[in-house]
């Protein structure tokens, strides 16, 4: 992985589809009604039509300093490139990213990152629909660009394989560097869901709120 460091900021605040969707996906969990929602309309997956050039890239390199922008762009293509050919090997030849299964690949990436949890496949697929039923259903998506859509699962998908990585690595340097992943994670869960980190986990039906007496209780 690049030295590009996992807390910087990834262009956090020029993307209002991020924060809007964050909402949505906030106010969802916290009122346990992510099943409610999935039910409808969530049988066909969120896609994007892909465009000829990802956007990702280099919007996310410019909240980077300067000196270092060029080698974070080069570092952010190649972490789509392993999302679609690697994690999402199965839509290479398809003219669309499916942006459900971009949201559950972050979401599943970060959780372990923060977590130490590992998500099945089965769990993953769960995920996928929860999370894209809502995000299907948020103002911000219906009302968004073909360009805000791309954007927003490019950047979800980098983001993803990114933490990923960084974690991984982080778990054969020490506590030290597992501890600044970690923190990387539940910001970018933050920023992402809308809510915090530390009370979600992922079982066998999908996402999960933790409680108190280390109880859970479903969100689908």
């Amino acid at each position: 992985m690049s030295k590009t460091r996992p807390y910087a900021r990834h262009g956090a605040g020029r993307d209002e589809m991020v924060r809007s969707l964050a909402a949505a996906l906030g106010v969802a969990v916290a009122k346990a009604t992510l099943n409610a929602i999935a039910g409808i309309g969530s049988a066909e997956p969120l896609t994007v039509e892909r465009a000829p050039h990802a956007i990702a890239p280099a919007r996310m390199a410019e909240a980077e300093p300067e000196s270092r922008r060029d080698e974070s762009r080069a570092t952010y293509e190649r972490c789509l490139h392993t999302y679609r050919t690697v994690v999402r090997a199965e839509d290479a030849a398809q003219p669309v990213d499916d942006a459900g299964a971009a949201l559950a690949f972050f979401v599943a990436a970060n959780l372990n990152a923060l977590h130490d949890i590992d998500a099945t496949r089965e769990t993953l697929a769960r995920l996928e629909r929860q999370l894209a039923g809502v995000a299907g259903h948020a103002p911000a998506w219906n009302s968004g660009s073909r360009t805000e859509r791309q954007f927003y699962v490019e950047h979800l998908a980098i983001l993803g394989v990114f933490i990923a990585g960084h974690a991984a690595r982080a778990r054969t340097q020490g506590p030290a560097a597992v501890a600044t992943v970690r923190a990387a994670a539940r910001r970018y869960l933050q920023r992402v869901l809308g809510l915090n980190p530390d009370l979600l986990t992922l079982g066998s039906d999908g996402l999960e709120l933790r409680t108190s007496g280390r109880q859970q209780r479903r969100v689908a």
